[in-house]
């Protein structure tokens, strides 16, 4: 019986981003922009100790948000 490989999760699909996911998700590309304008507003959760991850609806809530005050002015 042949094996098939699963495909792999893109960013767009998954739930929980790490860091560096998160960062390209929302396209920061320094780390200065990410701990100032993103890091503070943002739930940090535990993977088991080692790598925390980011929720991505949260991030997507948070877009959406900046995008309406955006266009407030």
């Amino acid at each position: 019986m042949p094996r098939v490989k699963a495909s792999e999760i893109t960013i767009g699909e998954a739930r929980w981003l790490t860091k560096a996911q998160a960062m390209a998700w929302v396209n920061v590309k320094t780390e200065e922009v990410w701990n100032n304008l993103w890091k503070p507003y943002l739930n940090l959760y535990g993977n088991g100790g080692k790598v925390g991850v980011y929720d991505k609806r949260q991030i997507d809530r948070l877009m959406e948000q900046r995008i309406e005050i955006k266009a407030q002015f």
